[in-house]
C-alpha cells in the first residue's frame, strides 16, 4: 500500500475521531447553552433588580471534589448575573472565588489566561467582550476537566451552573409575580438533560453518597413539577413555589451550606434599609 494511500487512511481516521469530539461538545444541542441566555429573555419581559439577586458564596464549606464542580458551576452563574448587572466588582469577587475552588478540581493554572481575559474585559466596562469571555471561560472548564478524564466533575459542573441559573430566574419571575412562567425554568427539557448527565455519574441508591443521592431525589421533584405538556399542570402558581423551594434547598444544602437553611418561597431579597 502506497505512503499517499496511508496518509488518506489516516486523514479519514482522523476526521471520525474529530467528528465523535464535536458530536460530544453538542451534547444538549437546541438547549441553552449559558444563563446569559436565560437572563437576557428575563430583561426583555421586566427589568430586573439583578444586584437583588446576589448570594454569598461560601467556597469554604464545599468539600470534595464532587461539591467544588457543582459549586464552580453555580459560581459560573454567578459571574453571568454580574455581566447582566454590569458590576465589574462583583465580577472580580467572583473570580476569587472561582480561584478557590479551582484549586480542589486542578484548573486554577489551565484556566489562568482566561480568568485574566474576564477580568480585563470589567474592569474597562466592556460588557459585550465580558459576555464572550465568560462564556469561553465556563466553556474551558469544562472542556479541561473532560481532557483530564474528569467527564463526571465536568458534568456536575454543567449541573451547578443550571442550579443557580434556574434559582436566580424563579426569583425574577415571583418577585415580579410575571404571568409567562416559563421564563422560571428555560425549557422543561432542561431538567431532563441535567437528569441524563446525573444518571451517567450512577443512579440514586444507597451506594451512592449523599451528594448524588440528594440530586437525583431533587432533579427527580423538578421533572415532576415541569413536565414537557405544560397543559397538565393543575396550579401553576403552586408548581413554581414548589419548584422554587426545591432548587433553594438544593443550593443551600450542596453548593452554599454545610447544613440546609430554612426553606421558604424563593424571592428577590428586599434591600437593607440605610441607618
Amino acid at each position: 500500500m502506497s505512503s499517499r494511500v496511508f496518509l488518506l487512511l489516516g486523514t479519514v481516521l482522523l476526521g471520525g475521531a474529530l467528528s465523535v469530539v464535536a458530536a460530544g461538545e453538542r451534547e444538549g444541542a437546541g438547549l441553552p447553552q449559558f444563563p446569559s441566555e436565560l437572563y437576557a429573555r428575563l430583561s426583555e419581559a421586566t427589568r430586573p433588580q439583578w444586584r437583588q439577586l446576589y448570594r454569598p458564596t461560601v467556597t469554604r464549606c464545599l468539600e470534595g471534589r464532587q461539591q467544588a464542580a457543582l459549586g464552580l458551576g453555580a459560581v459560573g452563574a454567578d459571574l453571568f448575573l454580574a455581566a447582566q448587572a454590569r458590576d465589574s466588582q462583583q465580577v472580580r469577587n467572583l473570580l476569587q472565588d472561582e480561584e478557590t475552588i479551582e484549586k480542589t478540581l486542578g484548573l486554577i493554572e489551565p484556566m489562568a489566561g482566561l480568568r485574566a481575559e474576564v477580568l480585563a474585559a470589567a474592569e474597562q466596562a466592556d460588557w459585550k467582550r465580558l459576555g464572550g469571555n465568560l462564556e469561553k471561560l465556563s466553556a474551558g472548564q469544562r472542556r479541561h476537566l473532560r481532557s483530564q478524564k474528569d467527564e463526571p466533575l465536568a458534568d456536575l459542573v454543567y449541573i451547578g451552573q443550571w442550579l443557580r441559573t434556574l434559582q436566580t430566574c424563579h426569583a425574577v419571575v415571583m418577585a415580579r409575580q410575571l404571568s409567562d412562567q416559563s421564563l422560571a425554568i428555560g425549557d422543561p427539557a432542561l431538567l431532563g438533560e441535567m437528569t441524563r448527565r446525573l444518571q451517567v455519574l450512577g443512579g440514586p441508591g444507597p451506594e451512592s453518597n449523599r451528594c448524588l443521592r440528594l440530586l437525583h431525589k431533587r432533579l427527580a421533584g423538578l421533572v415532576r413539577l415541569w413536565p414537557e405538556d405544560a397543559a397538565s399542570v393543575v396550579d401553576p402558581a403552586e408548581r413554581l413555589r414548589r419548584s422554587a423551594e426545591l432548587l433553594g434547598d438544593t443550593v443551600d444544602q450542596l453548593i452554599q451550606e454545610k447544613e440546609s437553611a430554612a426553606s421558604g418561597i424563593l424571592a428577590a431579597p428586599k434591600p437593607k434599609p440605610k441607618p
